[in-house]
C-alpha cells in the first residue's frame, strides 16, 4: 500500500513537470513567511513598490512549481531576498 501511494505521487510529479500550475494562489498566506522573517542579514530585499511595478505576483505564479504551501512561502522569500555575498559572486563571474 505504501509503495502504490509513492508510485502514484511519482507519476503525478512526472505528469506535472514543466507545466504551469492551475491552482489558486493566496498571496496573503504566501507572503506571511517573508513578512515575518528577519532580513537584516540580507544584502538587499526587493520592496513592495518594485514588486508591484514588476507584476511580481504574475511572475511568481509563472515560476511556482512547488507542491506545498511551505514551499511556496520559501520560494517567495528567496525571489524577494538577495543574500549577502551574491554581488561578489556575480562580479567574479563577470570579470572572467
Amino acid at each position: 500500500m505504501i509503495f502504490s501511494k509513492s508510485k502514484k505521487e511519482t507519476e503525478k510529479l512526472k505528469l506535472s513537470f514543466g507545466k504551469i500550475k492551475g491552482d489558486s494562489f493566496n498571496f496573503r498566506n504566501i507572503q506571511r513567511y517573508f513578512k515575518n522573517k528577519d532580513h537584516s542579514e540580507s544584502f538587499h530585499v526587493i520592496n513592495d513598490k518594485t514588486c508591484h511595478d514588476l507584476d511580481f505576483e504574475d511572475l511568481f505564479m509563472f515560476l511556482d512549481r512547488t507542491h506545498s504551501k511551505v514551499g511556496q512561502q520559501i520560494l517567495y522569500d528567496q525571489l524577494r531576498t538577495i543574500p549577502i555575498g551574491s554581488s561578489k559572486k556575480q562580479w567574479k563571474y563577470q570579470r572572467n
